[in-house]
């Protein structure tokens, strides 16, 4: 963390430098015709949630570290809502690039205090990584290999699919627990599991792309609550 005031511009300069910067290379991408507009999609999906992390170190507070991805919830909106960027949201239906930005400003809101004693910024880059990784996983994994097909409420799913996604899930993080927290690795990787085994059962029920709001919010709850149960248990 810096700590002169020049900091939060750099910080936000950095932020709407990268997310532009990987928007318009995947874009420009797909209107080349060298990638897909499905491969543009998890490109920008796994790219910006990416961002989670380096977002916790720059900023030394919540309120400017949630401009980035407040912004982009408009900008996201206009984008869906105008069909300005059709590789980007071909169905009217799904909003997903728009709760995307919600859930990532939503739990630096909730979880992010640097500096502070109740800081809990692990769960917003956990909770947010189990969409960007494992969702992405998940569609990958299930598109190519998916055989074992299941349907919730209407919407279809496939058991590799999920499996990647609580795999992928519970290793980001385990990850982020051992990297960021004072977790040893048996610990981490026991609450990664079972917080993966959350994100993959709240993807599965998610439709309209609604699962880039909720599995965030689940998982990164869920996490937090599961480090204070045995933070209190421990007696720390």
């Amino acid at each position: 963390i810096v700590e002169t005031p020049i900091t939060w511009w750099v910080a936000l300069w950095m932020s709407f430098s990268y997310v532009g910067t990987v928007s318009l290379a995947a874009e420009s991408l797909r209107f080349e015709g060298w990638i897909t507009g499905d491969t543009a999609r998890k490109v920008i999906h796994i790219g910006v949630g990416a961002w989670i992390v380096p977002t916790v170190f720059l900023f030394d507070d919540w309120t400017m570290a949630v401009i980035p991805p407040l912004t982009f919830v408009v900008v996201n909106f206009v984008i869906h809502r105008f069909r300005l960027l059709p590789g980007l949201g071909d169905d009217p239906t799904n909003l997903g690039i728009v709760f995307f930005p919600i859930a990532f400003a939503g739990l630096l809101a909730l979880f992010f205090r640097p500096g502070e004693a109740g800081d809990a910024g692990y769960a917003a880059v956990a909770g947010l990584l189990c969409m960007a990784f494992g969702d992405a996983a998940a569609a990958i994994v299930g598109k190519k290999y998916g055989t074992r097909r299941y349907i919730v409420f209407g919407h279809a799913r496939t058991m590799e699919g999920s499996f990647a996604m609580f795999l992928v899930s519970g290793v980001a993080v385990a990850a982020v627990l051992f990297g960021m927290t004072g977790v040893g690795l048996h610990a981490a990787l026991a609450l990664g599991l079972v917080t993966g085994t959350a994100a993959a059962g709240i993807e599965a029920f998610c439709p309209y792309g609604s699962d880039n709001l909720f599995v965030p919010a689940g998982a990164a709850g869920l996490l937090y609550a599961l480090v204070e149960i045995t933070n209190a248990a421990v007696g720390v």
